[in-house]
């Protein structure tokens, strides 16, 4: 079992060993994959810190749009329709006309 294992190792350093041999030799095409694992990294990066981003945009407009925490209170009519006896406003429109509305 450990042979198997150990021939593996063995091969996969000469494939490495190997590689790296034929890119000194071959320089442009080095700094080609390079270039292309750097860009291909930074692409990377920033997919990940936009997705982290919208992540965290998208709780901050569930947060305001959740209502639950607020209290809902009810329409106006609620407070004063009972207040005069034939359920008008309290005021019957007097204060209005004293605000000029």
């Amino acid at each position: 079992m450990f042979d198997f294992f150990e021939e593996l190792w063995d091969w996969g350093g000469e494939v490495v060993g190997e590689s790296f041999k034929w890119l000194g030799k071959n320089p442009e095409v080095a700094a080609g994959l390079a270039s292309g694992l750097g860009k291909g990294a930074v692409a990377y990066l920033a997919a990940q810190e936009k997705s982290k981003s919208d992540r965290e945009l998208e709780e901050l407009r569930q947060r305001r749009t959740d209502n639950r925490h607020y209290a809902q209170y009810g329409g106006i009519g609620g407070y004063v329709k009972n207040l005069t006896a034939d359920g008008g406003t309290l005021t019957q429109g007097l204060l209005a006309n004293q605000m000029g509305g």
